[in-house]
């Protein structure tokens, strides 16, 4: 039986309520390592590319037919392509890293699959998760979205602000200075259709002036998307739409403070370690070498309550790791150690209420972090010369995704007391006042977790299965995880550029010349062009980055669409249809 098959088993014997002896008295098949080549998902490069534009006029026809009331609660992802594979990505990505539904959430697909329409108020189970979800959505990504929205400061008169005390001209002393007021205006551009983008802003949001004020974000563009809410680091949004708090203050029962971890597995998943530990309900493994960060590790694993029986059981995983400056220390050994193992870090992993895993960083003080520090573990499948840091949740998505959420490990401590004549839990020389403590130690090391994390990834895969439209988990996380690579690690060929701009290319042509004639210089009857970003300039040399193309799309994609209406009016000057 092969590992998709043996999944299948498990979700089918799951689904009839029965264990089959003949699934659990299967061997679990061992799991392939992935391809370390980050582009390993093939990306359909060959489908037409839609514009901001059209997209903009399709989702405010879409939003208008719904009404005010209605629309207020939707939100557009564009597909440019329409490939259904990316489509299936972002409804992976929304349900792990934005929905609090106990159930998967579907878009409305519109045009296609070039939009999906969300509803926010089935991505919420409570008002709390509701305003994190809007917030999170019309104010941060508003802030940054680069493919619909422009931002332009401007003066809006003077203001005084607070300043070192200075002795003016005049000879008297001031501590305040009145400067320009300096204000960022946000619209859409006029490559987005500016006047329809501000219809389809003022339906989508509760307020008709929200998009001036820096407040709705009504279509965002898919892998970018997917790149802001699964990501931590440079702005990334994945803490603030999955509503997982760092430096909380609040305070348990008998006002003691309550770390973020603790606020963490309590409010993902009803539990508090310590407590669980208290009442041996943890289970652990020490590892010898962890294939993530090639030290030794202690894992933990307990189950939440937050998790209905029909969708299996919500098994939490707690990764302790150490620096490399600790390796040669016998206190941060978890093998050495097992009930005083000091460590540096954690990592948690769960299944949320819709089956989707939730992920989290904390140091060993519990306070929440947003990537590991880089002498525990990196993210090595990003290809180099890139920055390898690990972060929440797509370096987690990179690395358990092809193992369906948990990756497969050997309990150390229990190959030793199986396979070595040392007794572990066994030492006739100890203090007898200690044998309960190894009789606890023998309860949390000597079990077999691997046949309950199967299950664990068959739920997982089930849940993913159903959300998805019937592909499986490890598939799905692989087309995300491609997407992401592709747009921060890939640069843009000038066969790219044009591909986004929507400037055909003809077969046989170089697409550099095509993009100069088609974003052509701008005169400005001076005898001087128009100043423009020096990347423009750079494609016509190399390939570019996102980042610099982001910088100027704004700009070429109105020059490209003023070219192709001027050759249109040409044409239809010369008696020919365009």
């Amino acid at each position: 039986m092969d590992r998709r098959s043996f999944l299948a088993a498990m979700m089918a014997a799951s689904a009839t309520g029965v264990l089959r002896d003949e699934v659990l008295g299967q061997d679990i098949p061992p799991i392939e390592e992935p391809p370390a080549d980050p582009e390993f998902v093939p990306l359909d490069f060959s489908r037409p590319w839609q514009t901001p534009a059209h997209a903009v006029n399709v989702a405010m026809i879409d939003a208008g037919s719904l009404g005010v009331s209605e629309a207020s609660f939707q939100r557009y992802v564009w597909v440019p392509d329409g490939n259904p594979e990316t489509a299936a990505a972002v409804v992976y990505a929304v349900n792990t890293a934005i929905s609090s539904a106990p159930v998967a959430v579907q878009p409305v697909p519109v045009d296609g699959v070039h939009l999906l329409r969300w509803d926010l108020r089935k991505l919420a189970i409570d008002t709390k998760s509701f305003q994190r979800i809007v917030t999170a959505w019309d104010t941060k990504l508003c802030l940054r979205e680069p493919y619909f929205l422009i931002r332009d400061k401007v003066v809006v008169g003077e203001e005084l602000i607070d300043v070192e005390r200075y002795q003016h001209t005049d000879g008297r002393w001031y501590t305040k200075k009145r400067v320009p007021k300096v204000v960022t205006k946000i619209d859409f551009g006029l490559h987005a259709d500016r006047a329809n983008g501000r219809i389809l802003a003022a339906l989508c949001s509760f307020d008709p002036n929200a998009l001036f004020e820096g407040k709705a974000c009504p279509i965002v563009r898919a892998d970018w998307f997917m790149v802001q809410v699964l990501s931590t680091l440079n702005g990334g949004l994945y803490y603030d739409f999955r509503g997982i708090q760092g430096n909380t203050n609040e305070k348990d029962a008998k006002g003691n403070k309550l770390t973020d971890q603790q606020v963490f597995l309590r409010d993902f998943f009803g539990v508090d370690e310590a407590e669980a530990i208290a009442a041996n309900a943890v289970s652990r493994a020490a590892l010898r070498k962890s294939g993530v960060t090639g030290k030794k590790r202690r894992i933990d694993a307990f189950q939440g309550n937050k998790l209905r029986p029909t969708e299996g059981f919500q098994m939490v995983s707690i990764t302790h790791d150490v620096f490399d400056e600790d390796v040669l220390n016998e206190d941060f050994d978890p093998i050495r150690n097992l009930s005083k193992f000091k460590e540096r870090a954690r990592e948690i992993i769960g299944p949320m209420p819709n089956g989707h895993f939730v992920y989290a960083l904390f140091d060993n003080q519990g306070r929440r972090q947003d990537s590991v520090p880089d002498n525990i573990a990196i993210d090595d499948k990003i290809p180099s010369p890139y920055t390898k840091r690990l972060q929440p949740a797509i370096s987690c998505l990179r690395c358990h995704g092809p193992h369906d959420g948990f990756i497969p490990f050997r309990n150390y401590i229990r190959d030793l007391h199986q396979q070595t004549t040392l007794r572990v839990f066994g030492d006739t020389a100890v203090d007898p006042a200690k044998q309960d403590d190894l009789t606890v130690l023998a309860g949390q090391y000597s079990g077999v977790l691997e046949p309950t994390m199967a299950m664990a990834r068959a739920f997982h895969e089930n849940a993913v299965f159903r959300s998805t439209g019937g592909r499986h988990q490890s598939d799905v996380a692989a087309m995300v995880v491609s997407l992401n690579n592709h747009y921060q690690f890939v640069d843009l060929t000038p066969d790219a550029i044009c591909r986004e701009l929507s400037i055909p290319v003809p077969s046989g042509a170089n697409a550099r010349d095509v993009f100069k004639a088609k974003v052509p210089i701008i005169e400005t009857g001076t005898g001087r062009p128009k100043p423009e970003d020096v990347m423009i300039a750079g494609v016509q040399i190399e390939d570019i980055s996102r980042a610099d193309f982001e910088h100027f799309f704004r700009d070429v994609a109105l020059r490209s669409m003023a070219t192709a209406i001027n050759e249109s009016v040409q044409l239809q000057d010369e008696g020919v249809q365009p």
